[in-house]
């Protein structure tokens, strides 16, 4: 389709679509004889998920970033919705808390007849600390980087200390422990390469999962395959 058509089909301006591509975040095809833009489906879609972090307010910068480090890892349109889906579950985390905030901001005030702005101030800077705490969460421990062999690292027998010693007996003592039994449905908090998920999936329990490395996500995905799972904000990208 013609920039015109891509226009209209996701209700932006074609001043808009040239100024991504000025920025290089799409590199539509242009037909050989008349140069017009052409645009695929896969254009389409890639334009969408722009559209889609601009309004939960990613800079043009970091989204370059990260459409190019998805371009390097043949990513999926399925990552592609992925992406927009954290990004509206962060942006609704800050606004669920943002709320929380308010309301016991009018639940003081209420209480004790009149404005108290100390307490006020201390709500405040309580919600500010918390968004502060999310921003600059980093992943210290490289979960993105050693995620290929992660699997391999854990059962791995070494002599000494060795923080994964009976891993694996150890995530079959924790299913053993908690005695799933069948059609319950659970989730795995920080799942990582989905292994203590993938015991309770074989005992017939209905599991979730989320994580903050996107990268271990993949590897829990493979072995996971239809299992719902999401990345959560923290993800340090």
């Amino acid at each position: 389709m013609q920039i015109k058509e891509m226009a209209e089909r996701l209700q932006i301006t074609a001043r808009a679509i040239r100024f991504y591509e000025e920025k290089g975040l799409i590199s539509p095809k242009k037909a050989e004889h008349s140069g017009y833009r052409l645009f695929s489906e896969e254009d389409v879609w890639r334009l969408q998920t722009i559209i889609t972090l601009r309004e939960v307010g990613m800079p043009i910068e970091d989204i370059r970033e990260l459409l190019n480090r998805i371009d390097k890892e043949e990513e999926s349109l399925l990552h592609y919705l992925e992406i927009q889906r954290s990004c509206m579950y962060d942006r609704w985390i800050e606004l669920s808390r943002v709320i929380q905030t308010t309301e016991q901001m009018i639940g003081r005030i209420k209480q004790q007849k009149g404005i108290d702005p100390a307490a006020l101030f201390e709500l405040a800077e309580g919600n500010k600390r918390l968004r502060q705490m999310r921003n600059n969460w980093v992943d210290r421990w490289n979960f993105n980087q050693i995620a290929d062999y992660y699997d391999i690292s854990v059962n791995e027998n070494k002599q000494g200390f060795y923080p994964y010693e009976d891993y694996e007996l150890v995530l079959q003592e924790v299913v053993h422990a908690t005695s799933p039994c069948p059609d319950e449905v659970g989730l795995d908090a920080g799942t990582g390469t989905g292994n203590l998920a993938k015991l309770f999936r074989e005992k017939g329990v209905q599991m979730s999962a989320f994580d903050q490395a996107p990268q271990m996500l993949k590897q829990c995905q493979k072995k996971n395959p239809g299992m719902e799972m999401v990345k959560t904000p923290f993800s340090g990208q």
